[in-house]
C-alpha cells in the first residue's frame, strides 16, 4: 500500500470505530440501569415485607404479653429488614432457596437480634 491509500483508510476505520463505540455504549448503560433497577426493586420489596412482618411480630408479642402478663421483645424493624434483604439476595443469587440457606440466614438473624438486645450472640 502506498501512502495515499493508507490515508484513505484512516478516516474509514475511524468512522467505523466511532460507530461501534456509539452503538455499544447504550447497551452498556442499559445493562447498568437494569441492574440498578433490579436492586432498587428488591430493596423496595424487602421494605414492604419487613413492615408487614414487623407488624405481625408486634401483634403476636402483644397477644403473648396479654396472656402471660410479661413484656415480649420484638426485634427492631431494621433487623427485620436486614433479614428480608438477605433472603431476597440469596434467592436472586441461587434462583432457589434450600433449607440450608434458610437455616443459615435464620441463624444470622437470631444472632443479630440477640446482639441488638445486648446478649452475647452464639457462635455461627
Amino acid at each position: 500500500m502506498t501512502a495515499p491509500e493508507i490515508n484513505v483508510w484512516i478516516p474509514v476505520l475511524a468512522a467505523l470505530a466511532g460507530a461501534l463505540i456509539g452503538s455499544v455504549s447504550p447497551v452498556v448503560v442499559g445493562l447498568v440501569n437494569a441492574r440498578a433497577e433490579s436492586r432498587r426493586e428488591r430493596l423496595r420489596l424487602a421494605v414492604q415485607m419487613a413492615i408487614k412482618d414487623h407488624k405481625d411480630l408486634m401483634a403476636v408479642a402483644r397477644e403473648k404479653a396479654q396472656k402471660l402478663g410479661v413484656g415480649i421483645a420484638v426485634p427492631p424493624i431494621s433487623a427485620v429488614l436486614a433479614y428480608h434483604v438477605e433472603i431476597l439476595e440469596a434467592f436472586e443469587r441461587a434462583g432457589t432457596l434450600e433449607p440450608a440457606d434458610l437455616t443459615a440466614v435464620g441463624a444470622r438473624a437470631k444472632a443479630s437480634y440477640k446482639a441488638l438486645a445486648g446478649d452475647k450472640p452464639d457462635e455461627l
